[in-house]
């Protein structure tokens, strides 16, 4: 199986991204700091490095080395240069952290708003699945849970009629599409300000505003623009917008 080496001063998020990619089906160690993960890339030639750009002896140079030792690597941070710095390691992939759990819900609640298909955000319950665990008092992290079928909802969860029947590609594709959406939303979810805010802009000259005074038909939406332009003032973000 798959080895992942996830290098991550912060505990808490190493033993939460240790968890979810063992339920997922690869092995995992674990290293705090550059020194430790050089140790074990040596020892192991882990397939995958998930690497925090934030480490305590994680300069450019160590950094570097590091990555230059893997031929995967999925860099972390809370950076907004995150990309950027990605592309200078070398890296394969970047993702943001940490994920507010406001944003988070918000984002999940805009994407499957547009979706057309019914949908419900439940507050936490210390019953179901593994986000319990993480909520316990010891741990206490923001964790949620996307799901088609809610625990208990149907005769045959946990017990021995439940089996691969009831799992249909179709709905496997949907679901990978819509976690991608949420994730998408909150990635570009930003603040904006808005540099001429004293009355509405000539948008005509730019070719952003219709002649004839009524919205655009296609995928261009005057009246977005409009809500974009009204409220960045510096403090409400694109979600909050939305």
């Amino acid at each position: 199986m798959p080895q992942v080496l996830v290098v991550d001063d912060d505990y808490g998020i190493r033993i939460l991204v240790r968890d979810v990619l063992l339920d997922a089906g690869y092995e995992v160690v674990e290293a705090a700091n550059v020194g430790e993960a050089q140790e074990l890339i040596a020892r192991r030639r882990p397939d995958l490095l998930v690497l925090d750009l934030s480490l305590p002896d994680g300069g450019d140079r160590p950094l570097r080395d590091v990555v230059g030792l893997c031929r995967r690597v999925l860099v972390l941070s809370g950076s907004s240069q995150l990309r950027e710095r990605a592309q200078e390691l070398g890296a394969n992939g970047a993702l943001p952290k940490p994920f507010d759990i406001d944003d988070l819900v918000r984002a999940v609640a805009q994407v499957l708003g547009t979706s057309g298909d019914d949908f419900a955000i439940r507050d936490f319950h210390p019953y179901g699945y593994d986000e319990r665990q993480y909520g316990s008092p010891g741990f206490n992290l923001p964790v949620g849970v996307l799901s088609r079928s809610v625990h208990g909802t149907f005769p045959e969860y946990h017990t021995s009629a439940d089996n691969l029947d009831f799992i249909a590609p179709e709905c496997m594709a949907d679901t990978l599409r819509t976690t991608m959406e949420v994730l998408s939303v909150i990635e570009n979810n930003a603040v904006y300000q808005n540099l001429k805010p004293f009355c509405e802009p000539r948008l005509g000259k730019y070719g952003l505003y219709g002649a004839g005074g009524g919205q655009r038909s296609g995928e261009f939406s005057e009246l977005a623009m409009l809500w974009v332009l009204n409220q960045s003032d510096g403090s409400h973000d694109l979600l909050t917008i939305a």
